[in-house]
């Protein structure tokens, strides 16, 4: 947020502390917003940096219980195929922004931690009017790790955020049978792994 206020260029590079972008990643994200002027920000496919031939992250989309779906999660990079679409969410590992774009769209909002952040960002871009654009000409290797326990607070916490924030009631009400499926499963895990307190 402090760069995107204080950027005097028309575009803005985001990139996590453990994302590499591999050679001409900046260009080909450059050239996908130039040919799509509605897109709000395009982004690259995210690879596993420990093994850069399979996907982490690549034509993601965010289910309506604030879940993101990465069906190509470890699949093979060739499966992605060589053309640019418009996809649902995406992670905050790279984005090149349009910045007055993102600030119209009140850029990230500083509440979250750890995590909800980005794919609440690519929500409100998208409820905006914008396109969120990705090309497999443009690559992040992602050094990741697995989390650790103590994320699952803020995690779930994160997601209930992003639905009060962001759904009308009447939504909340329409989406309340996959909550009242998905919350106890939920709690239920939490339970197995001695997270309780975390569901609380």
């Amino acid at each position: 947020n402090r760069a995107l206020a204080e950027a005097r260029r028309p575009f803005l590079l985001l990139v996590d502390a453990d994302g590499y972008l591999q050679p001409g990643a900046v260009d080909a994200l450059r050239i996908e917003l130039d040919r799509h002027p509605f897109a709000g920000a395009a982004v690259p496919i995210v690879v596993h940096e420990s093994d850069p031939q399979r996907i982490q992250y690549a034509s993601s989309d965010l289910h309506f219980i604030c879940e993101a779906i990465t069906t190509l999660a470890d699949r093979p990079v060739a499966e992605r195929g060589s053309d640019a679409t418009v996809i649902g969410t995406a992670p905050g590992v790279c984005f090149l922004l349009r910045t007055d774009v993102a600030r119209r769209v009140g850029g990230f909002d500083a509440r979250y931690f750890m995590g909800k952040e980005d794919g609440e960002f690519c929500y409100r871009l998208r409820l905006a009017g914008y396109d969120l654009i990705e090309t497999p000409h443009a690559v992040a290797e992602h050094g990741s790790r697995p989390r650790s326990t103590w994320l699952y607070r803020y995690q779930i916490r994160n997601r209930w955020h992003f639905m009060l924030r962001n759904y009308e009631l009447s939504t909340l009400l329409a989406i309340a049978p996959a909550l009242i499926l998905h919350e106890p499963l939920q709690l239920l895990a939490m339970v197995a792994q001695g997270e309780t307190r975390a569901w609380w």
